[in-house]
């Protein structure tokens, strides 16, 4: 498999998931039908930190970035969507689609994610799949928060959508992104 090094990590990062180096194994990749949700900046907090100290494996295993039960989605993704990172069954949950607003359909997808804020969770658009508008972005189509719905466990499904109707912007792509405040 090889060694990753750490521009194989910042490379893995700027590529959303998708590594040129095969020692960052599991990571997301449409082309082959793996997941792939987004990005993950290579951050930390505390929080996580005492997360991962819950699990049995090496502090090397546990970086946000990587993905140790290769099932797709980074220790970092499943930290945010309170999944197990160390069980490839255990995965985020992420759902599409077109949601009526006024009645005009908006692409739409809902993730759950942490609601004290320890890693940031949200959306965001492309008309290209090379730069990504977030929720804060002014740019066409970006995205906006429709709706949170606290499941009573510390977390939340969140529903994002994109500015404009299917019709102003037809090629929209969205994908949510995960990173440390």
């Amino acid at each position: 498999a090889g060694t990753a090094t750490i521009q194989d990590l910042l490379d893995y990062l700027r590529e959303g998931m998708r590594p040129k180096n095969p020692a960052l194994k599991g990571a997301g990749d449409p082309a082959d039908g793996s997941p792939d949700i987004g990005a993950v900046d290579q951050g930390s907090s505390a929080a996580y930190q005492s997360w991962a100290n819950g699990f049995t494996w090496t502090s090397a295993d546990s970086q946000p970035a990587l993905d140790f039960d290769a099932d797709g989605f980074a220790n970092a993704v499943e930290f945010a969507a309170g999944t197990d990172p160390t069980t490839a069954a255990s995965k985020p949950s992420v759902a599409s689609g077109l949601m009526d607003v006024s009645g005009t359909d908006m692409l739409a997808i809902s993730f759950r994610r942490r609601t004290t804020g320890q890693l940031l969770a949200e959306a965001a658009s492309s008309t290209d799949l090379a730069a990504w508008a977030g929720p804060e972005s002014v740019p066409v189509p970006g995205t906006t928060l429709q709706s949170q719905t606290p499941d009573g466990s510390g977390f939340e499904i969140a529903t994002y959508r994109i500015h404009n109707t299917l019709a102003n912007a037809p090629r929209v792509f969205l994908r949510a992104e995960f990173r440390f405040p």
